[in-house]
């Protein structure tokens, strides 16, 4: 049971950088605010596929950089071409298109040599120097809060995960353009649901504390009445 909270945490904090990684990326580098990514809270879930992938396979080659370096090409490509068809085949959409983007090598959109080898830089650097910190610190975690930290994050994820596949269905059966990148639209209908609960709330607000002054006053009328 540790040793699976921990390996989950570790792909939970790996998810997490990632997607710090891919907004800072669009904040500076794009100057767009996104929210990029599957779910709908801070987590990139390729990221932190990607990261275990690294762990688990790579310590057969660290004694290589060169053969490091291309087997985290490989192991990115794998998971972005496949997670990409993924998606297109369960819900008819793209989170991300590498022919709109001006990648000129890349293939059917889902990966690109562009990002691959930066990837593989990132990949390979992340092994040698931040994943050991990321093992180390979950693996000197003691038990009982290992496994607290775990169920919590495990069910904050599940409810992102759950809303966020909500989501991504209902503009998958409206999506015409199954090549587009539906990051924005996915954006939009997020923000659009958080205005409309946000203006539900404060309506129902303004109801109870409406009926409230009606039956204070109303308390009030039959108090007077009765002195």
């Amino acid at each position: 049971m540790f040793e699976v909270c921990k390996y989950f945490m570790i792909f939970a904090i790996i998810s997490f950088f990632g997607w710090v990684g891919e907004e800072l990326f669009a904040l500076f580098i794009t100057k767009t605010k996104t929210n990029r990514g599957y779910l709908v809270g801070p987590f990139c879930p390729v990221y932190g596929f990607g990261g275990l992938l690294l762990l688990f396979i790579l310590h057969f080659f660290e004694n290589n950089i060169i053969i490091l370096f291309i087997a985290c090409i490989f192991s990115f490509a794998f998971i972005e071409y496949f997670g990409s068809l993924i998606l297109e085949k369960l819900f008819n959409i793209k989170l991300w298109n590498y022919e709109h983007k001006n990648f000129k090598y890349n293939i059917q959109g889902r990966i690109a040599l562009e990002t691959l080898i930066p990837f593989g830089i990132i990949g390979t650097l992340a092994y040698l120097y931040i994943y050991p910190f990321f093992y180390n610190f979950v693996n000197s975690m003691e038990s009982n809060s290992l496994y607290a930290l775990s169920i919590v994050v495990f069910s904050l994820g599940m409810i992102d995960f759950i809303y966020s596949t909500i989501v991504i269905i209902k503009i998958g059966k409206k999506n015409k353009n199954k090549n587009a990148d539906i990051t924005d639209k996915k954006n939009e209908k997020v923000i659009k649901q958080l205005k409309d609960t946000n203006d539900t709330v404060k309506k129902q607000i303004k109801n109870t504390n409406e009926s409230l002054k009606k039956q204070i006053s109303k308390t009030k009328n039959i108090i007077k009445k009765k002195s």
